[in-house]
């Protein structure tokens, strides 16, 4: 068997080769997220609301993942306690991979 540092390299470069692009992760995906996506993303979620202070302040995926807690998110954007850990939930759903999120 090959040694385990060279297999994941092998494995990605037979992808490369068929057209496959390696799996992005959910904070990866988030990361390249504009203003519009973070608002949607929001609103699918019931939160417009939220989405538009998002929105109006510029938040974007990078940001997003950039807050260190619901508390940070009150704080820096002036949401209510309670939107902050909605939107922490969400953030935390998402990034775990839960599909609804």
């Amino acid at each position: 068997p090959d040694p385990p540092l060279i297999t994941p390299l092998i494995h990605l470069s037979q992808q490369v080769l068929l057209g496959q692009a390696p799996a992005r992760s959910h904070a990866g995906i988030m990361s390249e997220w504009g203003v519009g996506d973070v608002a949607r993303w929001l609103e699918d979620a019931d939160m417009e609301g939220t989405a538009a202070i998002f929105k109006a302040e510029g938040v974007n995926g990078k940001d997003v993942l950039a807050f260190v807690s619901a508390e940070s998110m009150t704080a820096d954007l002036r949401l209510s306690p309670f939107a902050a850990r909605k939107v922490w939930g969400y953030r935390a759903a998402f990034l775990a991979g839960d599909a609804s999120a």
